[in-house]
């Protein structure tokens, strides 16, 4: 009975392996970044709202006094934040001494949906803020980059449309003839697809790799 060698049991596992880890890798790739300065009152003084590459903030679970909240498009909460708002800056020195102050600066790192609206901001269960992130995300300029974000919610010109000649991703034959036909393969314009073709990429090297090495080792026997 023909037996598959261990090493190409494991090259297959490998490849399997790596497409799995492909869409963790890009889901953990963005997260909206919130800077904000609250008072004790609860009033918020100014925020800025940014996408940048890093991980959602992790907090202790107790003590808490304000949350975030990232609500979708259709009024769904996405994610929510517990964290904890200090006032007092504890001096440490020869007669060390606590200095009250009457608000505080705080960054938040929350997890990037594309059908995010708004981030809620609630002080000791009182809302605080709501954050319109097309607002602060969106242009109606042109900067030749298209914001997958935006795109979605119809407010970046630089984004590709149907009938530009190009079939791209989340074009086909029915949804735009323009540009696409039977034969024509959609163009993948995400990162996304760059991370599937890298694993696959990985794990067929693996595989020739072990595959190489075990047919060498049969030589020499």
């Amino acid at each position: 009975m023909f037996k598959l060698p261990k090493v190409f049991i494991l090259a297959i596992l490998a490849i399997l392996i790596f497409g799995k880890m492909a869409p963790v890798i890009e889901a953990a790739e963005k997260v909206f970044l919130i800077d904000f300065s609250i008072q004790k009152a609860g009033t918020i003084l100014s925020h800025i709202v940014r996408v940048v590459e890093g991980s959602p903030s992790i907090f202790s679970p107790t003590p808490v006094n304000a949350e975030a909240v990232v609500m979708s498009l259709d009024n769904r909460e996405l994610f929510r934040l517990s964290f904890y708002v200090e006032f007092g800056l504890e001096i440490f020195g020869a007669d060390s001494e606590e200095i009250d102050l009457d608000h505080q600066r705080v960054a938040l790192k929350l997890p990037y949906y594309l059908t995010a609206r708004r981030i809620d901001i609630y002080y000791q269960g009182v809302s605080a803020d709501s954050i319109d992130l097309e607002q602060w995300l969106c242009s109606t300029l042109a900067d030749n980059q298209c914001s997958e974000f935006c795109k979605l919610k119809g407010r970046d010109p630089d984004c590709r449309q149907c009938g530009n000649g190009l079939c791209e991703s989340g074009e086909n034959s029915q949804s735009c003839a323009l540009d696409c036909s039977a034969a024509v393969v959609p163009v993948q314009t995400t990162r996304s697809g760059g991370v599937y073709v890298l694993a696959i990429a990985l794990g067929i090297i693996v595989a020739f790799g072990a595959g190489g090495f075990w047919l060498f080792s049969r030589h020499r026997r």
